[in-house]
């Protein structure tokens, strides 16, 4: 073997060994970079979406904005001047929304639709979000639709609440989201 040749050369086999130890780990890190990872099945983007849109609720309800921020669709973070600004926005929000008696008790998602791809490749799907409200009237549900959007095959998941916008109102503000996305809109 070549790399023999190049081994320093050592009193004992014991150091021999260790270098060559070391050398075969540098060649590990320097080749993990370009791993690929492997391509997520339909079953496995879904539960990678079912674990990143549940991490954003939890973070929500705890009132961490920082990371729900994270979670949103980039675009949605531009157009409020990035993720502090969001995150500061959603603070001041839920702050004076629970100063008038209201408070997200808890938020909770179901089944994801089918996921799609577009003809950019970006995957998409639409996920039920149903919300427990706290109202000095009393409890309630709101139910509303989030869309889903990844660009790198199902790994990392984006979303944009539709707010109870009709599809044509959402792709005003984001056209790349696909015709093909079926949803109604939350009275």
């Amino acid at each position: 073997m070549t790399l023999i040749l190049f081994l320093p050369q050592a009193a004992d086999s014991k150091k021999r060994l260790l270098w060559l130890g070391h050398l075969l780990l540098l060649l590990l890190a320097a080749t993990a970079g370009f791993a690929q990872s492997k391509p997520l099945d339909d079953a496995g983007r879904r539960q990678r979406l079912k674990t990143q849109v549940n991490a954003m609720g939890t973070a929500f309800v705890k009132h961490d904005y920082a990371s729900f921020v994270r979670f949103m669709h980039p675009d949605m973070v531009k157009m409020a001047g990035g993720p502090q600004a969001m995150a500061e926005e959603l603070r001041k929000g839920i702050t004076g929304m629970e100063g008038q008696g209201m408070k997200v008790r808890g938020v909770r998602y179901g089944e994801p639709s089918a996921v799609i791809s577009t003809n950019n490749g970006e995957l998409q799907c639409t996920v039920p979000q149903i919300t427990d409200m706290q109202l000095p009237s009393g409890g309630t549900t709101v139910k509303s639709t989030l869309i889903a959007f990844s660009a790198d095959k199902g790994q990392n998941w984006y979303f944009l609440d539709t707010s109870g916008k009709d599809a044509d109102t959402v792709r005003q503000a984001f056209p790349q989201v696909s015709k093909a996305l079926k949803y109604s809109v939350a009275k």
